[in-house]
């Protein structure tokens, strides 16, 4: 049967399907000797053909309707013809190597040898203090429960009540018990915000702390500091007052903010005002090899994407800074993420194929 006949047969208008293919670029004579097997799917990609039209038609529709007509006329399958942007398994992944991952986490470990300012304390709250009679206290680690008695004398930030969280360095007596001196209620963390919530959230600046993410009652602006705060919980602080008298020395921002920044940049759509505050200030210190270290993982990850996954989640790369040398050189080949560029009107002309693998780009 003519192809002709064929779209007859099921009502397709010729002159809107001509329209509709001139504006992906194809002529409907190019189909005449398309094989009967692909006449079924080859009819399904008309009917969306002829809704074609070259103002309201998104770029990335156009040009994800065009890749399959493409594999029509090259005899191939694919698996349903009546849905655009098919989600493709990634065939052949890169894995970032053994190597790779040892480096980046021997370049988050702190050195040993690094004497910051708080590294020999211990994060706490105050399990009682008596004021009245005996004027001595019990600090609770929040890690491991053990108990320090804390007498005056060893108070830095005077006075110390129930519930307070206080850093402090543990000292063990004679008898075995601890007592707890250089007790202080400034407590050293990066608060930072997630981009819908009305609160912010804070890591304590020790290594064993970390893992944790604090919630805090109020809303602050993001960055590192000293604070004074009750427990309400092992995750929650509350009445946070930020003391603006102490500044945390810019080598520990830099040791806490690498560590930090792989931790948030999972989540980039959630954190990204906080990741390009955290940038930022590496970038004053760290050389490009090293970012490029600590960002490796999540642009691996990206560039692994299906293109419908490229498409949804290309805003939030776009307002990092940091990704924008790599998408400048994503944009010099046809690829994946250069075509999805360019259907965001992030790049003025799709790349022309010049090897066999860009040109199978269109085969995917």
């Amino acid at each position: 049967m003519e192809l002709n006949n064929i779209l007859n047969t099921e009502n397709i208008n010729i002159e809107h399907l001509q329209k509709g293919l001139k504006h992906i670029g194809l002529n409907l004579s190019r189909f005449d000797g398309v094989l009967d097997e692909q006449v079924p799917g080859l009819i399904e990609l008309f009917k969306i053909a002829v809704d074609i039209d070259l103002k309201t038609s998104s770029r990335l529709t156009k040009m994800d309707l065009r890749s399959k007509f493409e594999k029509i006329l090259k005899g191939q399958r694919f698996n349903d013809h009546k849905k655009l942007f098919v989600s493709k398994e990634v065939s052949e992944e890169k894995e970032v190597s053994k190597e790779q991952v040892k480096k980046l986490q021997l370049y988050l470990k702190p050195d040993e040898k690094n004497n910051y300012a708080f590294k020999k304390l211990k994060l706490g709250k105050v399990k009682f203090f008596d004021h009245q009679r005996n004027n001595f206290g019990i600090i609770v680690d929040l890690i491991d429960g053990v108990e320090c008695h804390v007498s005056p004398t060893n108070i830095l930030t005077a006075p110390i009540n129930d519930n307070d969280l206080v850093v402090y360095e543990p000292v063990q007596n004679r008898d075995g018990r601890y007592k707890g001196v250089k007790v202080s209620k400034n407590i050293p963390i990066f608060i930072f915000n997630k981009e819908s919530s009305l609160n912010s959230y804070a890591y304590p600046l020790f290594n064993e702390y970390l893992d944790n993410e604090i919630t805090l009652t109020e809303k602050l602006d993001t960055g590192f500091g000293y604070v004074n705060a009750k427990y309400y919980g092992a995750s929650n602080w509350r009445s946070v007052i930020i003391v603006p008298s102490e500044i945390i020395p810019k080598p520990d921002c830099i040791i806490f903010g690498k560590s930090i920044l792989v931790k948030l940049l999972p989540n980039l759509n959630d954190y990204k005002n906080t990741i390009e505050w955290l940038t930022s200030l590496l970038a004053t210190e760290l050389s490009k090899a090293d970012l490029n270290l600590i960002y490796g993982d999540i642009i691996h990850d990206f560039e692994l994407k299906t293109i419908p996954e490229i498409d949804r989640e290309l805003k939030s790369f776009l307002d990092v800074s940091f990704f924008h040398a790599f998408f400048e050189e994503k944009k010099k080949s046809l690829n994946k993420i250069s075509y999805i560029l360019w259907t965001h009107n992030e790049c003025e002309q799709l790349p022309h194929a010049s090897n066999q693998q860009e040109i199978d780009f269109w085969y995917l």
